[in-house]
C-alpha cells in the first residue's frame, strides 16, 4: 500500500479499491465507517477481512470477489444495512451464522468458492432477493431456505455433489424452491411422527412401570393372605381346643360334684348307723 493512496469515498459514500495488488486491507479503512456507504475491494491478493469489518455499519454494499479470502468475519453481522455482498471467486469454506442478521440483503453472490453447505440462518435473510452459488462443492441446502418468499434467483449450477437437487434442476429456481419445500414438508412429518414416537415410548414404559407394581401388590396381596389363612387355621384350632377343655371342665366339675354327693350320701349312712 502507498502513503500516497487516498483512502477517501466519493460523495456518494463509494470507495474504489480493486486492483490494488492488496493482501491485506489497509487499517485506514475501518475509520470510514461513517462515510463509506460501497467499498470495491474486488480483484486483489487479499486473504483475511479482519473482525474490524463490523465498525462499516453505514456499509450497503461489500465487493470482496476475486481475491483469496478463506473466511468471512462474524462481525459480519453487524452490518445491519447491507444489501449486496460479494464474495464470489474466492476461498471461502463456510460462511457464517451471523448473516442471518442481514435483515436487508438482497444480494448473495458467493459463486466459485469452497461451500459444502450454508448455514440454516441464511433463511433469516427474508428480503434476499439473488442468491448464486455456482461452481461450489455443495452437498447439502437448509431446507428453511423454503421460506425465502423473497428470492427470485438461485443458481446452483456445477455443484455435482448436491444430490438433493438434480443437475439438470440447478438453474431453475422454481425447482429448486418445490424441492425445499418437499423436503421442509417432510421433515415437519418426521419431527411428529418422532414426537409421537417418543410419547408413545414414554406412555409404554409408564404402563409396564405401573404393570410391574400392580404386580408387586399382587404378590404382596398373596402373601398377606397365605399369612391370614394360616392366622386363620391357627385360630380354628385355638377355638376347638378351647371348646374341648371346657368341656373337659365341664366334665371335671361334674364329676367333683357326683363325688361330693357320693361322699355326703357316705357320711350320712354312717352317722345313721353309729346313732343306731
Amino acid at each position: 500500500m502507498d502513503d500516497d493512496d487516498e483512502l477517501l469515498p466519493n460523495e456518494d459514500g463509494y470507495l474504489d479499491l480493486k486492483y490494488r495488488g492488496w493482501t491485506e486491507i489497509d487499517d485506514a479503512i475501518w475509520s470510514l465507517s461513517e462515510r463509506l456507504v460501497t467499498i470495491d475491494i474486488s480483484f486483489n491478493g487479499i486473504t483475511t477481512v479482519p473482525e474490524t469489518l463490523g465498525s462499516l455499519t453505514q456499509l450497503k454494499e461489500l465487493n470482496c470477489s476475486c481475491n483469496n479470502i478463506t473466511s468471512l468475519p462474524r462481525s459480519i453481522g453487524r452490518l445491519w444495512n447491507l444489501k449486496i455482498l460479494k464474495a464470489n471467486g474466492n476461498q471461502l469454506s463456510k460462511i457464517p451464522e451471523e448473516i442471518g442478521e442481514c435483515k436487508y440483503l438482497t444480494h448473495l453472490l458467493l459463486s466459485e468458492n469452497h461451500l459444502t453447505d450454508l448455514p440454516q440462518t441464511i433463511a433469516e435473510c427474508f428480503r434476499l432477493k439473488v442468491l448464486k452459488l455456482q461452481s461450489n462443492n455443495l452437498r447439502e441446502l437448509p431446507i428453511s431456505m423454503a421460506k425465502m418468499d423473497k428470492i427470485e434467483i438461485i443458481d446452483l449450477s456445477n455443484n455435482s455433489d448436491l444430490e438433493m437437487v438434480p443437475t439438470e434442476m440447478q438453474e431453475n429456481t422454481e425447482a429448486i424452491l418445490w424441492i425445499l419445500s418437499v423436503r421442509l414438508e417432510t421433515a415437519k412429518e418426521m419431527e411428529f411422527i418422532l414426537a409421537a414416537t417418543r410419547d408413545l415410548a414414554l406412555f409404554a414404559k409408564s404402563v409396564i412401570e405401573k404393570t410391574a407394581d400392580t404386580q408387586n401388590k399382587i404378590s404382596l396381596l398373596r402373601e398377606q393372605k397365605s399369612c391370614l389363612l394360616f392366622e386363620r387355621s391357627s385360630i380354628k384350632n385355638y377355638l376347638t381346643f378351647e371348646k374341648i377343655i371346657d368341656c373337659c371342665n365341664n366334665k371335671i366339675q361334674n364329676a367333683a360334684k357326683e363325688c361330693k354327693k357320693l361322699f355326703n350320701r357316705k357320711s350320712a349312712s354312717v352317722f345313721a348307723t353309729t346313732d343306731i
